[in-house]
């Protein structure tokens, strides 16, 4: 998880440490834009999947999945801003 509250937003939790040395810098640079661009809408960033493994096990991440503790298409598209990015809707997944 990357905390996004104020207390951490210009310094994050330890974990962070450990997933900053994961990434190469531009993604984890990236990561924290997303992190804060969350926390503007009062959501919190969580880094899941075999990128979270990767940092417990003291493994490079090779790719971001990332979960977002509640979403609208306000944030999604904040996010996309954030880091130069584009929405892509597939209507057969309902997702955004």
């Amino acid at each position: 998880m990357m905390s996004t509250d104020t207390a951490h937003t210009t310094r994050p939790p330890i974990a962070w440490e450990r997933i900053a040395t994961a990434l190469p810098a531009n993604q984890a640079d990236t990561l924290m834009q997303l992190a804060r661009t969350a926390s503007t809408y009062g959501a919190t960033l969580y880094l899941v999947g075999g990128a979270a493994r990767s940092v417990f096990d003291g493994q490079a991440i090779t790719d971001l999945d990332i979960a977002i503790s509640h979403i609208s298409p306000a944030i999604v598209t904040a996010l996309a801003q954030a880091v130069g990015g584009r929405v892509a809707q597939h209507d057969q997944f309902a997702t955004r």
